[in-house]
């Protein structure tokens, strides 16, 4: 009886092991989901220059890209940024619902378009 509560045990640890490693995302997104001081859902994500060149942070110039190969190419151009905002992110879409540019959380490089 012992050896099958040990043997049950483990095989609780791998499950749940597994479960919360079905959360993380390979493509090295990492969205955040706070609230704010009156209980909103924010949610902070990264989001991809979508015309390369330039330094600004306007949301209007970046879109979300849910892609595992989404990735900066060298150049010492902004290629990514992270916003918060009051939706969460959708797919080829720039940051909506009150977007702020997070400081201090941009990349260098050009979105290779994926």
């Amino acid at each position: 009886m012992k050896n099958f509560k040990q043997i049950a045990f483990g095989v609780l640890v791998c499950a749940l092991a597994i479960s919360f490693s079905a959360f993380n995302n390979a493509n090295g997104h990492s969205l955040k989901v706070t609230k704010d001081s009156k209980g909103r859902l924010l949610f902070t994500e990264r989001y991809f220059r979508a015309a390369p060149g330039g330094h600004d942070t306007s949301p209007a110039d970046y879109i979300y890209s849910s892609s595992p190969n989404a990735n900066c190419l060298s150049s010492s151009d902004v290629c990514s940024a992270e916003f918060t905002t009051s939706n969460p992110p959708v797919n080829g879409d720039a940051p909506s619902g009150s977007p702020a540019y997070v400081t201090g959380s941009d990349a260098s490089g050009d979105w290779n378009g994926n």
